[in-house]
C-alpha cells in the first residue's frame, strides 16, 4: 500500500519505518524543511533501534519519499495517517490547532485530487475528538460525507521511547475507532500478520482507551514516587 504520514515526529518516523521494513510505499509530510530533506535522503530524524536502517533500506528500495505539500502526500495514497502533535495548553487542555490544519489541508487536497483514502487519526485526542473535530472539518473541505464518500477512523498508538519498533512489532493490542462498521478494514489489513488482540469500537471508545492508559501510566508513576 501506499501509506502517507502526516507528522513526522517520534510516532510518525518510527511508524514509517516499520511500514517500509513491512514492504509498503510511505511518504512522509511535514513543515519542517531539514526534517523532509534528511527523511528523503534515508535519514532518521530521531534515534531510535533499528529506524535509521529501516529508513536507510526503504530509501534505497525507491519506497520512501518525504514533502512539505499536503497534496504530494494524499495524490496516490490508500491512507494517510495523522501523527502531528496535541501539546498541552496552559489551562491544561490539549491544543488540537495542528490536527484541524492538517485535516483542512488533507480535505482540500482530496477535493483536488479526487483521491479519498481511509483517513486514519493517530494524535492523542480527548474523547469527541474525531467526530466532533475531525470529521466536520474534512467533510466541510471535501464536500463529502464519511460513512459515505470515505471513512475516517481512530487508531491510538502504545509506543514507548526505547522500545518502539519492538512495540510496533509486538502490540499489547490493536485499536480502530469507527463510525461506521467496516471502516478499518483497510487499515487492519497492515496489520495481518501481527500479534495481539483487535478491537474494533466506536470512535470515542477508541479515544477513551488512549487516555486510560495514559493515565494508568501517570498513576503508577505519582504511586511510585509517593512510596519513594
Amino acid at each position: 500500500m501506499k501509506i502517507s504520514i502526516f507528522g513526522m515526529g517520534y510516532v510518525g518516523v518510527v511508524s514509517a519505518a516499520c511500514l517500509l521494513r513491512d514492504g509498503h510505499h510511505v511518504c512522509g509530510v511535514d513543515t519542517v524543511e531539514p526534517k523532509v530533506k534528511d527523511l528523503a535522503e534515508g535519514l532518521s530524524p530521531i534515534r531510535e533501534t533499528n529506524v535509521p536502517e529501516y529508513l536507510a533500506e526503504g530509501h534505497a528500495a525507491g519506497r520512501l519519499s518525504a514533502t512539505t505539500d499536503p497534496a504530494v502526500g494524499v495524490s496516490g495514497a490508500d491512507m494517510v495517517w495523522i501523527c502531528v502533535g496535541t501539546p498541552s495548553d496552559p489551562d491544561g487542555g490539549i491544543n488540537l490547532s495542528h490536527v484541524e490544519t492538517v485535516l483542512r489541508q488533507i480535505g482540500e487536497a482530496m477535493l483536488a485530487s479526487d483521491n479519498y483514502p481511509l483517513v486514519v487519526l493517530r494524535s492523542t485526542s480527548l474523547p469527541g475528538t474525531t467526530e466532533g473535530l475531525a470529521i466536520p472539518t474534512i467533510e466541510s473541505a471535501t464536500g463529502k460525507r464519511v460513512g459515505e464518500d470515505f471513512h475516517v477512523v481512530f487508531h491510538p498508538e502504545f509506543l514507548r521511547e526505547g522500545t518502539a519498533v519492538a512495540d510496533f512489532d509486538d502490540p499489547p493490542k490493536i485499536v480502530a475507532g469507527e463510525m461506521t462498521p467496516g471502516a478499518a478494514d483497510t487499515l487492519f489489513e497492515i496489520y495481518e500478520k501481527y500479534p495481539g488482540p483487535r478491537f474494533r469500537l466506536a470512535l470515542g471508545e477508541a479515544e477513551m482507551v488512549k487516555y486510560c492508559d495514559n493515565l494508568f501510566h501517570a498513576l503508577k508513576l505519582t504511586f511510585a514516587n509517593e512510596v519513594a
